[in-house]
């Protein structure tokens, strides 16, 4: 998610900001091209997190915990 975010603001700054005409080469399509890569990397990482059973568990665990947790501090 993290590198999702990064090409997703050089992008940005190259589609925005830089105005250098190299041969052949345009920067604000490099940009542009990064800025739809990241966001589809983004999608698609947040999608992958949010479907892991890893993630339920560990939520599901955390949540365990403060029940307890409240139940222990409730009774005392």
């Amino acid at each position: 998610m993290v590198s999702s975010i990064i090409a997703a603001l050089t992008g940005a700054i190259m589609y925005q900001t830089v105005t250098y005409q190299g041969a052949g080469i345009r920067t604000f399509a490099i940009g542009s091209t990064l800025v739809i890569i990241a966001a589809t990397g983004f999608v698609v990482s947040s999608i992958a997190r949010a479907t892991s059973t890893e993630h339920w568990h560990s939520l599901h665990q955390a949540a365990g915990h403060r029940l307890a947790n409240s139940l222990i501090h409730s009774t005392q």
